[in-house]
């Protein structure tokens, strides 16, 4: 399981701590592509920090599908994933800031994605 540290963001397990590096913008079209393209049919949870709404799971224990940087059209993220033989999507208008959380191994286990209106998208790749 992830934790999440909020003024650090920092991602750890109890077995072991996880390395993290933000991610700039003008790379955002290019890391999502190879995130998707590495991780299609790894099952994620993803969970929606709202400041006003609380915790909301979006996902979970469902295989990626993709994850798509549109920065010509909407400046959105959209996070799409098989849920009980359907396909469904999360998207995030307006992302400011972008994190991942690596393993010692350098395999993602999480992705941290906050909006302007300072909500936190939490993707967390499962065993």
């Amino acid at each position: 399981m992830v934790k999440r540290l909020n003024s650090m963001r920092v991602f750890e397990t109890k077995e072991k701590k996880m390395s993290n590096k933000q991610i700039a913008p003008e790379r955002w079209g290019e890391f999502f592509d190879q995130v998707s393209n590495n991780n299609k049919g790894r099952r994620i949870k993803l969970e929606i920090v709202n400041p006003v709404r609380g915790d909301q799971i979006q996902f979970e224990n469902s295989p990626l599908l993709s994850l798509v940087y549109d920065s010509v059209n909407t400046g959105q993220v959209t996070i799409s994933a098989t849920e009980e033989e359907k396909t469904r999507t999360h998207t995030i208008h307006a992302p400011n800031t972008v994190w991942e959380a690596l393993d010692q191994d350098g395999k993602v286990v999480a992705l941290e994605i906050l909006d302007e209106s300072q909500n936190q998208a939490i993707l967390q790749f499962q065993e």
